[in-house]
This record gives C-alpha cells, structure tokens and sequence, in this order.
C-alpha cells in the first residue's frame, strides 16, 4: 500500500511539471514566431512624410528563448525518462509482490493438501478402528443372540408341552360341560316346549270362555236394547223440528250399575235439535237397564244405541 501511494505522488507530480514544461514552451515558441526578421511598413501620408521606426530582435534574445526551449524540452525529456524508470519499478515491485502472494497461496495449497491427507489417514483409522469395534460387538451380540434363541426355544418346547396337557384336559373338561349342558338344555327344551302346549292350550281355553262370555253379553245387551230404548224415549222431548223416520247412533259410556257417564254423537240425523234433544234423553235415562253380570260388564260398557223413536 505504501509502495502504490508513493507512485500515485510521483505520478501527479510528473504529470503537473509536464504540463508547466509544455506551457513553457509554448510560450518560447510563440514569442520566437512573433517576432519574426521582417517588418511591415505602413504607407506614409502624401502630405508628410516620417522616417521608418524598425525594431529589431538582437539575435543574442533569439538564441536564448530557444536555448530556454531546447532546455524544457531536456528535462522534459528527462522527467519522461524518470517516469519510465519509475513505472518500471513499481511494475517489477508490483510483480514480485504478485510473485509472493502466489508463492504463499502454493504453499497454504501444500500445506492444506498435507493437513487433509493428515485429517483423512486419521479418519480412515478412525474408520478402521469404528469397523473393527463394531463387528466385535456384532460378534458379542450374535452369540447373545443365538444363547437367547436356544434357551427361548427350550422354554417354547416345554411350554408347549406343557399347554398341550392343559388343552387336553380342558378339551375333555368341556366335552364332558358340552354334553351335560346339552342334557340339560334338552330337558329344559322338553320341559319348555310342555309348558307352551299348556300355556297355549290354557289361552285357548281362555279366549273361548271369553269368546262365550262375549256372545252372551252380546246377546244380553240385545235382549235389553229395547228396554233402553223405551227408557230414553220416555225421557225424550221431541223438537218441534222432529220429522217421522229420524234416526241418531249414540255411543254410550255406563258403569257397572248402568249409569250414564258419556253420550257422544256417532251418526248424526242432520237435525242439530234432535240430535240434541236424544243426548239428553239418554243421559236423563240413567241408569240404564243393562245385563248386571259382573262377566259381561267388559264387553258392555261401551256400546252404540240407535235412537228411534218411531220404534219405541
């Protein structure tokens, strides 16, 4: 760094006395060319005539100016010479250096080169030494291995042996629970199947008593309808509304002793009025004559009643 800056300097100040030498002798030249051997003379005026006024350049002036040139021009000369001299230089200082450096990276290239070659013998026996102690472990666990295998298989054998003994006896222990269970379940079936015909032949028997009982209470309410009917039509009030042939269904609601608890409209005659008046009379009616049996109440508290009064 301090061999560039120097040259920088001398440079800069080669390069300003070049310029001041050329300057100078540019003005050495101007000055000899403009005075120059000749002179121009002006006409003289017709009416007056003056003598001729020459200057003249000694020669002694005129040798010195170029004696002044032909020295810039010299040392010009020779300032361009140091110049060259002093780029030599520092381009032979600037190779030498470039030569160093060059010299330096070969040999941090060497000794890099040895440091890897040193780095990767250590790691292959490093490598050697991982390998080998691997394999030895590989051998110890093999053998383990192979130790655990055979006493395994021994204890599988005996185990084996030893289950199959079990199985048998639990095989034998469940064919003998198997058959007893199936005995029992045969029984339990027989004994099921006994209880089923009972229990079914008992319904039969039952819904045909019911059946019976039914049909009687059926056949009571039937016997009684007309005196229900002649009841309510004693309670009856006949509208003024009232035509011949009407006719109103009623489901009737009693209780055991035949009172009225509901009267509700099934089929209407199309007269509100009657319709009305034959609810009232229905519930007026109550109790109603109905079969007492307690068998036949079932089948009898609820019941529809045709109203007609032309019947009753």
């Amino acid at each position: 760094m301090a061999g560039r800056g120097g040259r920088r300097a001398f440079l800069m100040r080669g390069g300003f006395l070049s310029v001041v030498i050329h300057l100078a002798i540019a003005g050495l030249l101007s000055i000899s060319l403009g005075w120059s051997g000749t002179v121009k003379l002006r006409p003289a005026p017709q009416k007056q005539v003056e003598p001729i006024k020459a200057i003249a350049v000694s020669e002694a002036e005129i040798q010195e100016k170029r004696n002044q040139q032909l020295e810039l021009e010299k040392k010009n000369l020779e300032l361009k010479r140091r110049q060259k001299q002093e780029e030599e230089k520092l381009e032979k200082i600037k190779k030498q250096q470039q030569a160093e450096a060059q010299h330096k990276i070969e040999q941090a290239k060497v000794k890099k080169k040895k440091a890897d070659q040193a780095l990767a013998a250590k790691k292959k026996k490093e490598e050697a030494a991982r390998k080998k102690k691997l394999a030895e472990k590989k051998e110890r666990e093999a053998a383990a291995k192979k130790k655990q295998l055979a006493e395994k298989k021994k204890r599988e054998e005996a185990a084996k042996k030893k289950q199959l003994a079990e199985k048998k006896k639990h095989e034998e222990a469940a064919r003998k629970k198997k058959l007893a269970e199936k005995k029992r379940k045969e029984a339990a079936a027989r004994k099921k199947a006994e209880a089923e015909r009972k229990r079914k032949e008992e319904l039969r028997l039952a819904q045909q008593r019911q059946e019976q009982i039914k049909n009687e209470a059926s056949e009571a309410l039937s016997r009684y309808s007309r005196l229900i009917g002649n009841k309510v039509s004693q309670n009856w009030i006949e509208p003024p509304s009232y035509k011949t042939g009407q006719t109103v269904l009623i489901k009737v609601k009693v209780s055991a002793r035949g009172e009225v608890l509901s009267a509700v409209i099934v089929r209407g005659s199309g007269d509100e009025n009657f319709d009305r008046t034959a609810i009232a009379a229905v519930n007026k009616a109550t109790p109603l004559p109905i079969p007492l049996d307690p068998r036949f109440f079932e089948y009898i508290k609820v019941f529809n009643f045709l109203f007609n009064p032309d019947s009753a």
